[in-house]
């Protein structure tokens, strides 16, 4: 339910945002907004004793950023990531979206940009300590699944193919702020490639 808040709250602040760009003069060729979708890889860790994640994480996901003036993005972006544990002893899920902000600089062909995203996911958490899954007999297993408050300081570099269509890398940091929720994230830097399409 509280994930769901926040995707509805990211949507709400969204939407004004294609208002402010038609109040500023614009940049950067008076495009609109610049969007798309990312693959990515990471390497994530929780420094807990039981359930422990030291590993790759993989995932998907996309962005939506709108032009407000000469070298500002604002928008929203949202991703889910997995985490398998070893000998197929479960995973962990995290569906996260949010805020993002971003100072955008262009020179000729080439985009960098550093930014911020501010929001927050659901972590879904499931080890077996106990039995395994090869039969159908009764394991014991730590399953765990909460909503968390997230930090994602950024930077990217895009490279335009066209005035429309450009490809993106971007790394980032993920982590959570609220003491509490940093017992259950697993924290760690991880890399973006995609497509953005401008308008």
């Amino acid at each position: 339910m509280k994930t769901n808040i926040h995707i509805h709250i990211v949507l709400l602040l969204s939407i004004p945002l294609i208002f402010i760009k038609y109040a500023y003069s614009q940049s950067e060729n008076t495009k609109l907004f610049t969007g798309g979708m990312f693959i990515h890889m990471g390497y994530i860790t929780n420094g807990r004793a039981t359930a422990n994640i030291n590993g790759i994480t993989t995932g998907l996901g996309g962005k939506l950023a709108f032009y407000t003036g000469h070298h500002f993005r604002i928008g929203s972006e949202g991703y889910s990531s997995t985490y398998n544990y070893e000998d197929g002893k479960g995973f962990y899920k995290l569906g996260w979206g949010g805020i993002v902000t971003e100072y955008y600089y262009r020179k000729n062909n080439t985009a960098f940009s550093v930014g911020l995203t501010t929001g927050g996911g659901r972590v879904q958490d499931l080890y077996l300590t106990q039995g395994h899954t090869t039969d159908r007999n009764e394991d014991t297993v730590i399953y765990e699944k909460q909503s968390v408050l997230l930090l994602t300081p950024s930077t990217s570099i895009e490279y335009l193919l066209s005035e429309k269509i450009r490809l993106a890398c971007k790394v980032d940091y993920i982590f959570s702020p609220s003491d509490k929720d940093k017992t259950v994230i697993a924290s760690g830097p991880r890399i973006y490639i995609g497509v953005l399409f401008s308008h």
